[in-house]
């Protein structure tokens, strides 16, 4: 793979990083369809290039081919990880949190009878 285009794969493996580990959860918890999150995705991906990849460019340029390749299997591991651990755990946190409000108390309104707390 020559330098431009494993700068481009490093780039993107680290933008597929950040959507699956940030953004994904939020439009799956918002219930979205596959099609509607791939359309979120692409905007949001054309986005992060538009104002990232200069600044890419100048980060990683003291790099050496094989620390770009070693982040890339970095990130792809992280993700591969984070899709088989988060779906059960990020439910039984929304589900504990769910049930947490609304087992909640309703508070009563107290007078204050003037007095000075």
């Amino acid at each position: 793979m020559d330098r431009t285009k494993l700068i481009c794969a490093h780039f993107d493996a680290y933008s597929d990083l950040v959507w699956v580990t940030n953004l994904e959860p939020k439009f799956k918890d918002a219930q979205l369809d596959a099609a509607e999150m791939e359309e979120y995705r692409q905007a949001w991906k054309g986005h992060t290039e538009a104002r990232d990849w200069d600044w890419w460019q100048g980060k990683v340029k003291g790099m050496t081919d094989a620390e770009l390749q070693r982040d890339i299997a970095e990130c792809h591991a992280e993700i591969a990880s984070f899709r088989t651990r988060t779906d059960p755990d990020r439910q039984r946190f929304k589900r504990i949190v769910d049930v947490k409000y609304e087992n909640k108390p309703k508070q009563q309104a107290t007078q204050d009878r003037g007095r000075e707390m």
